[in-house]
């Protein structure tokens, strides 16, 4: 793969396939998936500088923290659509929100899927030539240009949602949703 620097598309639909070593693949611009693992650091993706269009980023849990994270370069490229995929793999050491804080993509994102991260998942749309993100089913604007506080409304229904279970357990909380 090393050797194809000039390759521009890699289509494949299978994250199984992912071929290792894409930060060679510096003239790339389109890549359907990338999946983090030993051999896949999420890193690489900040050496392909001519990315766009959709690419689908699965095993997010594998990503240690925001610096780790923020060496993708996300804000750097122009995708149209992201999807940032976490798995359940029984990792209770994953760094959500790290890692969510260092993917920010790029202010002009139009569509932005968040899977996995913790037990939730929602997708975050932007409309064309609107300068916000709207979350699907909830009704909040999210400006586009400030995707960083898109990281803190899901931290924030993330700790509602383990707040809500943990009533549940207990049986005895009282309906507080006027103080979160």
């Amino acid at each position: 793969m090393r050797n194809l620097v000039s390759l521009r598309h890699l289509h494949f639909n299978d994250p199984d396939l992912a071929p290792a070593e894409v930060r060679f693949l510096t003239r790339l611009q389109t890549l359907s998936f990338f999946v983090v693992g030993p051999d896949h650091m999420v890193e690489e993706l900040g050496c392909l500088n001519e990315l766009k269009g959709e690419l689908k980023i699965h095993n997010l849990e594998q990503v240690r923290d925001k610096e780790e994270a923020g060496k993708a370069k996300l804000c750097e490229k122009r995708m149209n659509r992201l999807v940032l995929k976490w798995s359940d793999e029984g990792n209770n050491n994953v760094n959500y929100e790290g890692a969510l804080e260092g993917l920010q993509p790029h202010p002009d994102i139009r569509s932005l899927t968040i899977g996995g991260y913790g037990a939730w998942e929602e997708e975050l749309k932007c409309p064309g030539g609107s300068t916000g993100v709207s979350s699907a089913g909830v009704g909040e604007r999210v400006p586009c240009c400030g995707v960083h506080v898109v990281s803190k409304v899901l931290a924030s229904r993330l700790a509602r949602l383990q707040k809500e279970a943990t009533c549940a357990e207990m049986g005895s909380c009282v309906n507080q949703k006027g103080n979160d």
